[in-house]
């Protein structure tokens, strides 16, 4: 049988869209996500932005979290999901996952008791329902008051999830990181405060013998491995006699040695001339030769030898 031309080209046209639509039919289910893919690309600046915010976050909380020595890695991996896909703080975040991260400080896990805290010391600041309702009346709707009144809502919000015995373990958390050799966790034992649910500006000579040489110990250590919160911590211990007889030459050397520290670790130059008022402070009422011994002595610190 003969075609005309006219035929086969009716013929190649229909081959040809019946080619097309089959292998659309089969390339969809990956057309899909890129046409997903490609429509978020082309959103807003500010998806943008935020799409990278969270990673930048989760990257932030990933790092906090450098070992996983005797807690579960799968809980781990739940909590940075969670942070990742709903934006979630600390608050929330431990009071989701209270029980396990609790335990994993307990076996030893540092990450875990540093995320806790993170949490609890900020739900610790949340004022009574009571306290809540009045102030939140009392705040005017506009300008910073607005703000404040705003912050005040998120905190109420993200801390809801904490009972008051949770909240109150804050302590026993802060202390078994600090037992396990978190520098970080050593610092907040010393400035928290055990007989307050609500004060984190506690005083070393409000604790008992025990506790005040704990605490000075765990200042001391985290010193010794060069944590630079450390040196602050005990140069305002020695110069207002916190837990400890005054010491002016310690005081000296130890916030010396601290912004020696800070300016190893990059601090910018309006941060060291801020800081360094304040070491000079502790230096004003003191002789040519105190300053030479406090210098001294800040070089030992700095080098491990002197304590």
């Amino acid at each position: 049988m003969v075609f005309s031309s006219h035929r086969l080209r009716r013929y190649g046209i229909a081959v040809l869209l019946s080619g097309a639509v089959l292998l659309l039919y089969l390339a969809w289910p990956r057309l899909q996500p890129a046409s997903n893919d490609k429509a978020g690309r082309t959103g807003s600046t500010a998806d943008v932005a935020g799409a990278n915010a969270d990673t930048a976050d989760a990257t932030a909380v990933r790092a906090t979290m450098p070992s996983v020595r005797a807690g579960a890695p799968a809980l781990f991996e739940q909590v940075l999901a969670e942070f990742a896909a709903n934006e979630l703080s600390a608050a929330p975040l431990g009071a989701r996952h209270f029980d396990a991260l609790l335990q994993a400080a307990k076996n030893g896990d540092t990450c875990a008791a540093r995320l806790l805290h993170a949490g609890l010391s900020r739900c610790r600041l949340r004022p009574s329902q009571e306290e809540y309702a009045r102030l939140r009346d009392s705040i005017p709707e506009q300008g910073k008051s607005l703000m404040n009144r705003r912050a005040m809502d998120e905190l109420m919000r993200d801390c809801g999830g904490y009972s008051d015995r949770q909240l109150a373990s804050d302590w026993e958390v802060v202390r078994v990181g600090a037992e396990f050799g978190d520098n970080e966790l050593r610092v907040a034992y010393a400035l928290l405060d055990p007989g307050s649910e609500r004060s984190l500006e506690a005083r070393l000579q409000n604790r008992r013998g025990e506790q005040r040489q704990r605490a000075l110990g765990f200042l001391q250590q985290a010193a010794a491995q060069g944590y630079a919160d450390a040196y602050l911590a005990l140069g305002d211990a020695y110069a207002r006699g916190l837990g400890t007889a005054a010491d002016p030459l310690r005081a000296a050397a130890y916030k010396l040695a601290w912004l020696q520290q800070l300016q190893a670790n990059g601090a910018t130059a309006t941060e060291i001339v801020s800081f360094r008022a304040s070491v000079e402070r502790e230096f004003a009422q003191q002789s040519d030769n105190e300053r030479f011994q406090a210098s001294a002595f800040a070089q030992a610190i700095l080098r491990g030898e002197r304590q």
